[in-house]
């Protein structure tokens, strides 16, 4: 387990008026992540926040709703100086490591060290549990983000490209037969969200995809190629929805039916 105990850095580290504090991100505070997740993307790439479930009407229910359980998924920390929060990340672990999956800086407290001392931590998080490295994506147009990973020793491993564009399954009609689980559940998530999760069986394999908002399915197919099963099993359900494809295959990233929209690249830190 996680402990929930503060952890304090020294003032010199960049706030002039006290201690940094971490602390679990209050849940009156919630609503930052989205704002500031909007406010840090949009002038670097105005196409990218709304590829993201932050987006969605519901999210802050949702992290509410997650974070109340026993065991969240995920865990969410907040740089505090003061009464104002500086930073906040959220960070998930498996038996490899630690990965961040939202990292963000008030603008009032960049340049001042906060980013620094919330990776700090993190980085002390992974070594006290155990776990041999940190892991986290970055986009590849946040050069000044990136420029300080790879200042700190975060080595990238692989680029992912962002895709959108129509179903091409038209031109492989007819539809692929497919079943739908726990379709009620899903539909409910995605009332309340925004956003929710479509398990499927199609020719016999279990697949899972992200529907966001009322436009997209979400596929990660990281080295694969996009399944023509799959593109017309998600046409029969829902011929009007667009495809939001993260893929690490440049000839995917090149193909004339997709608008390259973003690329991130996965970074890591050895801590051994």
């Amino acid at each position: 387990m996680i402990s929930r105990s503060k952890l304090s850095f020294p003032s010199g580290a960049g706030h002039q008026n006290g201690d940094w504090q971490l602390l679990p991100l209050k849940t009156r505070d919630f609503q930052i992540i989205s704002v500031w997740t909007r406010e840090w993307m949009d002038p670097l790439n105005p196409h990218v926040y709304e590829l993201t479930k932050f987006s969605c009407p519901g999210y802050t229910d949702y992290i509410k709703m997650q974070q109340s359980s026993l065991v969240p998924e995920t865990i969410l920390l907040a740089l505090y100086a003061g009464n104002d929060i500086a930073a906040f990340a959220e960070y998930s672990l498996d038996e490899e490591k630690l990965f961040v999956n939202n990292f963000a800086v008030d603008a009032r407290f960049r340049n001042r060290g906060a980013g620094r001392a919330m990776l700090d931590a993190l980085e002390h998080i992974a070594q006290d549990q155990g776990r041999p490295a940190v892991e986290l994506d970055c986009f590849v147009w946040n050069d000044a983000v990136l420029h300080m990973y790879l200042k700190r020793g975060y080595l990238v491993t692989s680029t992912s490209y962002w895709l959108t564009g129509p179903n091409p399954a038209a031109a492989f009609l007819p539809s692929e037969a497919c079943a739908v689980y726990e379709s009620a559940s899903s539909e409910d998530c995605h009332n309340r969200y925004g956003f929710s999760t479509l398990r499927l069986k199609v020719n016999g394999a279990d697949q899972a995809v992200f529907r966001l908002h009322e436009r997209y399915f979400r596929i990660v197919s990281g080295d694969n190629p996009l399944s023509p099963g799959l593109l017309r099993a998600l046409y029969s359900i829902d011929p009007g929805r667009e495809l939001f494809v993260i893929s690490k295959q440049p000839e995917l990233a090149g193909n004339p039916s997709f608008q390259l929209v973003s690329a991130s690249v996965r970074m890591r830190l050895s801590l051994s």
